[in-house]
């Protein structure tokens, strides 16, 4: 969880291949589109963020089913595994949306989420759809 980047949209990179390639570069694992399926869209919103345009973001989120390499640390990233119940002590040191939609998704769910975030980076107000 949390691996994540820029899709190169002017190499003409679609989403999942940016994800494949993302998670070679971060983490050492090799994946195919069969082995990925997306649960959910998100819209991050920062009105009150100096530059919005800098803050606001797109994300999409994706389950990896079957890879091959066992995950490697990088610059990017310290890969963790956490038990099902164990994951809100990991999320405690995420953005605080993660709580809204993340036990949802790892149940199965497909979401579409809004949030809204305030001054202090916290969740101002949300919405969430279950697709």
């Amino acid at each position: 969880m949390g691996i994540g980047g820029k899709v190169e949209t002017e190499k003409g990179e679609t989403i999942e291949q940016g994800l494949i390639r993302e998670v070679q570069e971060e983490i050492s694992v090799i994946t195919t589109l069969q082995n990925i399926t997306k649960v959910a869209k998100i819209d991050y919103l920062f009105p009150y963020a100096e530059k919005p345009e800098y803050w606001n973001q797109q994300v999409h989120v994706f389950l990896l089913t079957k890879w091959m390499n066992k995950p490697k640390e990088s610059e990017e990233i310290l890969p963790r595994w956490f038990n099902f119940n164990d994951i809100p002590s990991g999320v405690d040191k995420m953005w605080s949306d993660y709580n809204y939609w993340l036990p949802s998704i790892l149940k199965g769910d497909a979401l579409r989420c809004y949030f809204l975030f305030n001054k202090e980076l916290e969740v101002e107000d949300y919405k969430i759809e279950k697709l």
